[in-house]
């Protein structure tokens, strides 16, 4: 076996131990982070599926970075209210949100054709090989963690719509609880059986012909099979002596973080590095971002010298994970993924759970049913890369947490960039939110911080929070290499 260096972030110690896997038998972080993603279907049910999207910022070594769309897009044909669609209120403590499942909500799925897309044109291990992680994990199962489990109570009602659902995710009646064990049998099945062939089989075969058939929702066999997974030229702005590649338009967390890095680029260096005097400047730049509007198009005129006339869709703002992974050569991926809140609909004798993307409250301005036709959804997510001017340096970082995620990764870059923090220490210093009442903070900061003036009242948490964030990052620096999955949400980093 082939031993190499290399350096591994993400959301569960399963998820992390299957990248780990692949780069120890010799394959490369691309390789890795595929392993990692079908791994996570199991390990993190709640957040990753082959009924799925989300975005790939890769870096092959001595090549410009791309982009990987292989979000969710909306169906070809016009919304049905007819459809199945069904509203659920999710608790979070100290709110509530709605939001839509059932066939009605689900949109065309991406994960398989990205994952697939990977693979083939920066991978260089086989697919089925790829897969045995996920297959062992599928079949064995996965005990919950404390931030699994959590995660599973709040979407208790989404997993549990069906007899499927609940067959998996609960136990005498109730929802599985943590250290209890979600095994996907049939997903296993189902993968080993994907893996020696091509994503096609997916969009094609035996689980389109269910979708389409079954569900009685938006998608067509056109919608499915003419799906493509689109690269895109990241976005690239400068933050001190750094250059930052992150999610373009459509989507809308990249241009955030990126208008944001910008204006950071103008503060004095000891406002960036002093806690003291940066959160004040922090709070009256996130200030000024609610007032004009936190809207693609606002966002789009002010990085207009780096954006495409493009028309921009609504976004998404759903809940994500993230894994981060860069290899012994130097190759490194940000991979961010989402199935929403999930439709509740498991694609028959695969354990597949939909996403449901057109029952997100943030892609219906305007009502049920009143999405864009045949247009790939936006996102807040923003996979991104960062390079050292030197180029010896390059880090990979992503993020869950929603609208929340541009923000939170902007503090932990300016952390390591002016802060000169190494990436554990970036990832967990604490950090503060801006909303529309309050200008959130958790502990850690120096006592002073919490009694100056801000554009809103302080709210001062009483411990770190995965309202915050779940930054999972890694950074290469030839034989030296960091890697820190997020606390809050339970992540793991590995460095081998």
């Amino acid at each position: 076996m082939k031993k190499c260096t290399f350096a591994i972030a993400a959301g569960h110690q399963e998820t992390a131990n299957a990248a780990s896997i692949v780069l120890e038998d010799g394959g490369n972080a691309f390789d890795a982070a595929v392993a990692a993603y079908w791994a996570a279907c199991t390990a993190e049910p709640c957040m990753a599926s082959a009924g799925a999207g989300g975005f790939a910022l890769v870096h092959p070594v001595g090549q410009k970075p791309v982009l990987v769309d292989f979000f969710c897009q909306t169906p070809m044909g016009s919304p049905n209210p007819a459809v199945p669609f069904h509203p659920l209120v999710v608790d979070f403590g100290d709110s509530t949100e709605t939001f839509y499942i059932r066939s009605g909500s689900i949109a065309i799925p991406g994960a398989v054709a990205g994952m697939f897309h990977l693979q083939e044109k920066y991978g260089t291990r086989p697919m089925s090989v790829l897969a045995e992680p996920g297959v062992h994990l599928g079949k064995r199962g996965v005990p919950l963690n404390k931030f699994q489990a959590y995660d599973l109570f709040l979407l208790k009602e989404f997993m549990g719509d069906t007899e499927k659902g609940r067959s998996l995710f609960y136990k005498e009646g109730r929802v599985k609880r943590t250290g209890e064990v979600i095994a996907l049998p049939q997903w296993a099945d189902y993968l080993d059986d994907l893996s020696r062939k091509d994503a096609r089989s997916f969009y094609c075969d035996e689980p389109a012909k269910h979708l389409i058939r079954d569900h009685e929702g938006h998608l067509q066999v056109n919608d499915l099979s003419t799906y493509q997974v689109i690269e895109r030229q990241p976005l690239h702005v400068h933050f001190l002596d750094h250059d930052i590649w992150t999610n373009p338009a459509p989507s809308m967390g990249g241009m955030l973080l990126g208008l944001m890095l910008t204006d950071m680029n103008r503060w004095p260096l000891e406002d960036l590095a002093d806690p003291i005097r940066f959160q004040p400047r922090w709070d009256q730049m996130c200030s000024n971002l609610r007032k004009n509007g936190i809207r693609p198009e606002t966002l789009a005129a002010l990085l207009s010298q780096w954006q495409t006339s493009d028309e921009l869709p609504p976004q998404a703002w759903q809940g994500t994970s993230h894994i981060s992974v860069v290899d012994h050569a130097g190759n490194a991926i940000a991979l961010t993924f989402s199935i929403g809140e999930g439709s509740g609909y498991f694609i028959p004798g695969t354990d597949i759970h939909m996403n449901n993307m057109l029952g997100e409250p943030a892609l219906l301005p305007d009502g049920p049913f009143t999405w864009t036709q045949n247009v790939r959804l936006g996102s807040m997510m923003a996979p991104t890369v960062m390079a050292s001017k030197d180029r010896e340096s390059w880090t990979a970082m992503g993020s869950g947490g929603a609208g929340r995620i541009p923000f939170m990764l902007a503090q932990v870059i300016n952390r390591m960039v002016a802060g000169g923090l190494h990436v554990p220490d970036a990832v967990q210093a604490p950090r503060s939110h801006r909303d529309d009442q309050s200008l959130h903070m958790e502990p850690g900061f120096p006592d002073r911080v919490y009694h100056q003036v801000y554009t809103a009242p302080v709210n001062p948490w009483q411990k770190a929070s995965l309202f915050f964030g779940g930054v999972h990052a890694v950074n290469w620096h030839g034989d030296q290499q960091e890697a820190c999955g997020d606390e809050r949400r339970e992540g793991v980093g590995i460095v081998r």
